[in-house]
């Protein structure tokens, strides 16, 4: 799988939220997409897998203890890896979630 490690909520690329985005063609197994989270010991680590729907990307929140069902900077960072590594323009990326659809303006 390739990843990406990011930091959300800054400017200069050191400091704010650290992430890592998979990217992944099919879901890992939950203990092992836990197992991932664990080695890396972020505060989340995200798994986002393109969807059948144009523009929208099926995501995945793991801590080192359990999965959520949504959190803020794992989701703007996602989308930030999501845009850049897939051309997405415009308004129209839409991120699922555990708790539903995450429009992204």
């Amino acid at each position: 799988m390739d990843f990406y490690i990011v930091d959300v909520f800054t400017h200069n690329g050191r400091g704010g939220n650290q992430l890592a985005v998979f990217i992944c063609d099919k879901w890992p197994s939950d203990k092992g997409m836990l197992s991932v989270a664990r080695e890396l010991d972020f505060a989340e680590v995200t798994f986002l897998k393109k969807s059948v729907q144009q523009d929208k990307f099926d995501m995945r929140i793991f801590t080192v203890n359990y999965e959520l069902p949504f959190a803020g900077h794992p989701t703007i960072g996602a989308a930030w890896v999501a845009r850049n590594r897939f051309g997405i323009e415009g308004n129209n990326l839409v991120m699922g979630c555990k708790i539903g659809d995450i429009p992204i303006e």
